[in-house]
């Protein structure tokens, strides 16, 4: 698991730079402590990838175009592939373990039933950004 105090965008857009995410192993574990950043919220950006995380310690925002959300310490939500968003820490020395995968991870390869049945109606959804 690597630990993140920073954000990096692909040059020319608001898309998060995924290091070391490959497509062989589409999969990173990150601890971010959010309050090493050197600014106090992580800037907008999206990623093409779907991001599950739990708050470890503290509490902390998260805000998509469509509204914004609370996570307490021992909590944790998923946002959807393709979803532009931002975080700020709500108290001091939060930090959050992050998973963020390519939905083939889960599902194997494009077009199976698992695919088809369970993934791509969550991930296409436009109506669900955050959970």
């Amino acid at each position: 698991m690597k630990i993140v105090r920073g954000i990096n965008f692909i040059e020319g857009s608001r898309e998060e730079e995924l290091p070391n995410f490959e497509s062989n192993f589409p999969y990173i574990a990150s601890r971010v402590e959010l309050n090493q950043y050197a600014e106090d919220s992580i800037p907008w950006h999206w990623h093409k990838s779907v991001e599950v995380f739990y708050v470890e310690q503290g509490k902390i925002e998260y805000r998509t175009p469509n509204g914004h959300y609370i996570f307490p310490q021992g909590s944790g939500g998923m946002v959807n592939s393709n979803v532009l968003h931002t975080t700020k820490p709500q108290e001091d020395n939060t930090v959050q373990l992050i998973h963020i995968f390519d939905p083939s991870f889960i599902g194997g390869e494009t077009g199976n039933i698992i695919v088809k049945k369970y993934i791509m109606p969550i991930i296409t959804s436009g109506e669900l950004d955050m959970n």
